[in-house]
Formats: C-alpha cells, structure tokens, sequence
C-alpha cells in the first residue's frame, strides 16, 4: 500500500499480554555492561502479542549498536519469565521525529527487523506510555 507516495505497511496482531518486568541490573550483569545503559523511563519487561519477548531499553544508540551478547547466558536469564527472546530498544523523541532501532539476537544469529517483537515494542509504547511511532 501506498499513503502520499510512500510506501506503508500494517501487522495485525493480538492484543498485548504484559508479564513480568525483569530487573535492569541482572541483564547489565549478563550483558557485561553498567546497569545504567538500561534506560529507566520504562520498564523492561515481557510482552506477548502471540510470542512473549522480553523487551529492554536502552538509553544510548551506541550501547545497542555494540552488543554483543552471549546467547547462552541471555537465554538462562529468561528461562523462568515465560520470554522466548530478548528485543533490546533504543527510542529517542516522538510522534513525526522520533527514532527507534532494534536487534533481537537468537541462536542462529541477530533478527532486527523481527515484526512479532515490533508489535510488542508498540503495544509497550503506546498502551503504557502513549508514544506513537
């Protein structure tokens, strides 16, 4: 589909599910990193719109452009919250400037563009906290 010459696309999913929030200093513990870096604004925390993800932010684009995690140990540290993967965030601004970027890291490799773990990011932003990206 086409809106004022641009090119624009829709994902329908079911209603969020929202789980448990995880505490920032155990995933800066697993990512080897200060637990600072997480932003505080909102929590991480599991979503599920169909596939739960455990959504964290971060508060700078150059901490998640320079992850590189353990998959392993990412994945000990969600064995007990019903998540199947982490969705690390970074979101700046709002409305027509805001700026969003995401990677989600799996055992064959990095999905950023992953649209279940989009749709939870969404459902996080804007039931919670009334962002609109």
């Amino acid at each position: 589909d086409q809106i004022d010459g641009k090119i624009f696309g829709e994902m329908r999913q079911p209603d969020p599910e929202f789980g448990p929030t995880l505490p920032p200093h155990d995933i800066a513990r697993v990512l080897g990193m200060d637990s600072g870096e997480i932003a505080s604004e909102w929590p991480s925390q599991v979503i599920s719109t169909g596939l739960p993800f455990a959504i964290v932010p971060f508060r700078n684009l150059e901490t998640l452009a320079n992850l590189k995690p353990d998959v392993t140990r990412l994945a000990a540290l969600l064995e007990n919250t019903g998540a199947r993967f982490f969705y690390f965030i970074y979101f700046a601004g709002c409305q027509k400037t805001a700026e969003a970027r995401a990677r989600l890291f799996f055992y064959g490799g990095e999905d950023p563009a992953t649209g279940s773990a989009a749709g939870c990011d969404q459902a996080h932003k804007r039931l919670r906290y009334r962002i609109y990206v």
